[in-house]
């Protein structure tokens, strides 16, 4: 979680977002809408050679883009790629 954090905080210095990234608020606001989140739980009481080889073999890639909330609205997440679009 905190790479994508580090990403964020670095990418938000050349793009224009929504929300503030310069506090944590604003860029736990990308992470919150994510799929991810539900697929990461438990993750943080494993080990860290455990957690690797599970992540691994999720063989998952996650992206900065535009993806589509529960409620249908369009934001800029991190999120699953395929994204609606990438930024």
């Amino acid at each position: 979680m905190l790479i994508f954090l580090v990403v964020i905080w670095v990418l938000g210095r050349d793009l224009k977002f929504t929300r503030q990234v310069e506090t944590t608020a604003g860029l736990l606001s990308y992470i919150c809408a994510s799929k991810m989140m539900a697929e990461f739980e438990g993750l943080d009481m494993m080990s860290e050679k455990r957690r690797t080889v599970l992540l691994d073999q999720m063989g998952k890639r996650y992206g900065l883009g535009v993806i589509e909330d529960e409620g249908g609205n369009e934001r800029i997440a991190i999120d699953e790629e395929p994204l609606l679009r990438s930024i």
